[in-house]
C-alpha cells in the first residue's frame, strides 16, 4: 500500500542534580540522539507511492547546566548554560553519468547558548530582575558554506505574588530587547510580556500578552534572504480552568498576528507546512475520571482558518495489581483534523482530506520503570498530517523509561 519511509529514532540521556544545605543548587543533562528520516522530497512524481526521499541523518549531542546560588534572602542569581554539537547527513538519489547513485551531504550545526539571571526580592512578595542572555550558533551548510549568527537578548523582568482571603495569584512583567547579527547585516527589536494568573476556590484564571520576534531560519542548503532577521509577532489570550471532583473543564483563547508565512514555511521538513498559522484559535478540553479506573481526556481547537477544527481524545483505564504502586494503563486515543486547504507537493493534490487516526497502547509503570507497546492507525488509514507523506497502514511500536534517584 505504498512506500513506507524510514523513521529510527534513540535518543539516551541522564541528568544529575545537586543541592546544597544551605544556598546552591546545581543540575546538569546531557543527552546523545540518533535520529534518521526519510523526508519526502517536492520532486513531480506519478503518484503517491512513487515519491521520492531523502534520508535526513541527525546526531545531535546537547548537554545543559543550571546553577541557582542564593547569596542572602534577598538577592540570588542563576546561571544557565546550553551546548548543542550536531552532525546532520542527507542522502538522495541523483543521476550520474545515465544512473541512479546515492549522494551524501553533510552539514553541522554548533550552538552555545549562555544566560546570567540576577534577581533580587523587594519585599515579601515583589521580585525584580535582569536577564542577559547570548546565543551563537555556527553553520556548516550542505554546500560547504559557513555562516554565524548571534543574538543578544537583555531584558528586565518584574513578578508580584499576592493572596487575600479568597484570592492568589501571580502578575509577571518582562521587556528588552533582541538583537540579532547575520553575515553582514543586523537587527534590533523591542520584546515585552505581560501576564497575570489567579486561582479561586477551584477556578484558575490566566490572561496574557506578549510582542516578541522569530529569529532568521538559517536554510542548510545555502543562505537564502526570504525572510526578515526578525519576524515580529503580537500573541494574545486567555485561560479558564474548572475542577470538580470527577471532571474539569478547560476553554482558552488565543490570538497571532503577525507572522509572515515564510517564517512558518522554514519551521516544517523540507519547507512544507500542512496549513498556514491562524490568527485565532479557541480551546475546549472537558475531561471526566478518573472513575473506578476509568478517565476520558478530550481536547477541541477550532480555528480561523483550515482546518476549521482539530480534535483529540483519549479513553484510559488503570489497573492496580494486588493493590500495589505498580500499574497497568490501557489507552485508546484519537484524532481528527478537517479538511485543510489543498496543497500542491511533488506534483500532486489530496494531502488535506479529513484525518481520523485511533490508536491503542497498553504500558506497565514498576516503581521508576516504564514499559509500553503502541499500536498506530488501527483504521488502516493514509492519514497525512504533512505533505510528502502519509500513514503506511497499522504501525507497531514499543519502548520504555527509567528513571533513576539517588
Amino acid at each position: 500500500n505504498g512506500y513506507n519511509p524510514k523513521t529510527q529514532e534513540q535518543v539516551v540521556g541522564a541528568g544529575f542534580s545537586w543541592s546544597s544545605q544551605k544556598n546552591l543548587d546545581i543540575s546538569l543533562l546531557i543527552k546523545y540522539g540518533d535520529l534518521s528520516n526519510e523526508c519526502a522530497i517536492d520532486k513531480v512524481a506519478r503518484d503517491k507511492s512513487s515519491l521520492s526521499y531523502a534520508l535526513l541523518q541527525q546526531y545531535p549531542l546537547q548537554a545543559s547546566m543550571l546553577s541557582t546560588y542564593a547569596i542572602n534572602d534577598k538577592f540570588s542569581i542563576d546561571f544557565d548554560l546550553k551546548l548543542l554539537n550536531e552532525s546532520i547527513f542527507r542522502t538522495t538519489g541523483q543521476t550520474i553519468e545515465n544512473m541512479l547513485r546515492p549522494v551524501r551531504d553533510k552539514s553541522k550545526i554548533n550552538e552555545l547558548n549562555a544566560a546570567v539571571k540576577p534577581a533580587y526580592r523587594l519585599g515579601g512578595n515583589d521580585t525584580l530582575g535582569i536577564v542577559y542572555n547570548i546565543r551563537t550558533d555556527k553553520y556548516e551548510l550542505f554546500n560547504d558554506s559557513d555562516l554565524i549568527t548571534i543574538q543578544n537578548r537583555p531584558s528586565i523582568f518584574y513578578t508580584n505574588n499576592f493572596q487575600t482571603n479568597h484570592i492568589s495569584g501571580t502578575i509577571r512583567a518582562s521587556g528588552g530587547t533582541l538583537s540579532l547579527k547575520f553575515a553582514d547585516t543586523a537587527d534590533i527589536k523591542p520584546f515585552f510580556y505581560l501576564g497575570a494568573e489567579f486561582l479561586h476556590n477551584s477556578n484558575r484564571y490566566r490572561i496574557y500578552a506578549e510582542k516578541d520576534d522569530i529569529p532568521f531560519i538559517v536554510n542548510m542548503d545555502s543562505i537564502v534572504y526570504d525572510q526578515e532577521l526578525l519576524d515580529s509577532y503580537i500573541k494574545a489570550g486567555c485561560e479558564f480552568y474548572k475542577k470538580w471532583r470527577f471532571a474539569d473543564l478547560t476553554l482558552g483563547y488565543q490570538f497571532v498576528y503577525g507572522v509572515k508565512d515564510s517564517s512558518v514555511i522554514k519551521s516544517w521538513p523540507f519547507y512544507t507546512a500542512p496549513y498556514k498559522q491562524p490568527g485565532s484559535v479557541f480551546i475546549v478540553g472537558p475531561s471526566f475520571g478518573r472513575w473506578k479506573g476509568l478517565a476520558l481526556r478530550t481536547n477541541f481547537m477550532i480555528s480561523d482558518i483550515k482546518p476549521y477544527l482539530k480534535a483529540s481524545g483519549a479513553l484510559t483505564y488503570e489497573i492496580h495489581p494486588v493493590s500495589t504502586r505498580e500499574y497497568i494503563d490501557i489507552a485508546l486515543a484519537f484524532t481528527y483534523w478537517s479538511e485543510r486547504e489543498d496543497v500542491l507537493f511533488a506534483g500532486l493534490s489530496g494531502w488535506n482530506v479529513p484525518i481520523y487516526d485511533l490508536s491503542l497502547q497498553i504500558a506497565a509503570h514498576i516503581r521508576s520503570f516504564r514499559l509500553f507497546y503502541k499500536i498506530s492507525n488501527l483504521l488502516n488509514r493514509n492519514n497525512s498530517y504533512i505533505p510528502g507523506y502519509y500513514s503506511p497502514g497499522i504501525t507497531f511500536r514499543w519502548g520504555f523509561n527509567w528513571y533513576i534517584q539517588r
